[in-house]
């Protein structure tokens, strides 16, 4: 891509981007962060006589003074609290196991909003949403929208892999490409502003947008970068990573949307076929080969 559009473009579309997108002063209020960390201070204490319950259920009186996002985030604490394990675990931990004990409290709290009709849900398998292109690639997780209950609209999909894959960056990088092309195949299909792409390599969560800019244009562009946490023990310094969530929030309640009903038809061009595809991509990682993402 840096062959034929130079760098500085490309680094300046990207932060014109993210200020189009992302509300870069967005942030929890102290209040939020005074109180979780008091709440999370005395969960790590080892001699603590109090149960998880208790702490989940004290974050639950205290959200009652925030706006809606910041219950979201709160939300995401007690899911945390319910089923992260005490410490890290010492075994090696396979993909469905960091779905369900680690990913699933924070993403799925986060992005699943059934009171403005938006879901997301596990699926691994072939998606059969409206705004989805007909493949065989299967996609960890969708995120789609009902806005009328008779037809649903895909907004967002998510990838997931292991710390394993950290070693193996081709398989990284060609889910990032997957996600990219699920998220531009919806918007193409759909009636849809922005579409969401999530890629997970282990505790490492990198959040796309997918917006149609101009004529073929299809920024697929990183909006913010966590780490979920691990355990208990991680849980107080995951409060660092609130103000990230906090903006994947907003863009993702102002711009994962049904979009007005505008003729942008002939912006559209369509995706190359995946079989097409994966037959001109370089499969063989080249010596001393440096990723371009990393996930860590």
């Amino acid at each position: 891509m840096t062959k034929i559009i130079d760098i500085q473009i490309i680094e300046e579309l990207y932060r014109t981007l993210k200020e189009k997108y992302v509300d870069a002063d967005i942030c929890i209020s102290d209040e939020l962060q005074l109180g979780v960390t008091k709440v999370l201070r005395k969960l790590v204490v080892e001699d603590r006589k109090a149960s998880r319950r208790d702490f989940e259920l004290e974050l639950l009186v205290l959200s009652q003074a925030f706006e809606e996002d910041e219950r979201v985030l709160v939300d995401v604490i007690r899911s945390c609290i319910q089923k992260l394990p005490s410490t890290d675990s010492t075994h090696e931990i396979r993909e469905m196991e960091l779905i369900t004990t680690f990913i699933d409290p924070v993403l799925a709290t986060m992005l699943n909003r059934p009171e403005t009709k938006k879901c997301f849900r596990w699926l691994n398998q072939q998606v059969i949403e409206y705004g989805t292109e007909p493949t065989n690639l299967r996609p960890d997780a969708i995120m789609a929208l009902d806005p009328t209950w008779h037809e649903t609209y895909a907004i967002g999909y998510c990838e997931v892999k292991t710390s394993a894959a950290e070693k193996h960056h081709q398989d990284t990088h060609l889910d990032t490409l997957r996600t990219a092309l699920f998220c531009k195949d919806a918007l193409d299909r759909g009636e849809i502003k922005c579409t969401l792409g999530v890629q997970v390599v282990g505790f490492c969560v990198q959040v796309y947008l997918c917006s149609l800019e101009s004529e073929a244009l299809y920024p697929f562009f990183l909006l913010e970068k966590f780490e979920v946490p691990s355990s208990l023990l991680k849980l107080p310094k995951f409060i660092s990573e609130l103000d990230k969530l906090k903006r994947i929030l907003k863009a993702y309640n102002n711009h994962c949307v049904k979009k007005s009903r505008i003729d942008i038809d002939k912006l559209k061009r369509p995706s190359m076929p995946t079989e097409h595809l994966f037959k001109i991509l370089n499969v063989v990682v080249p010596t001393n080969f440096k990723p371009t993402l990393v996930f860590k």
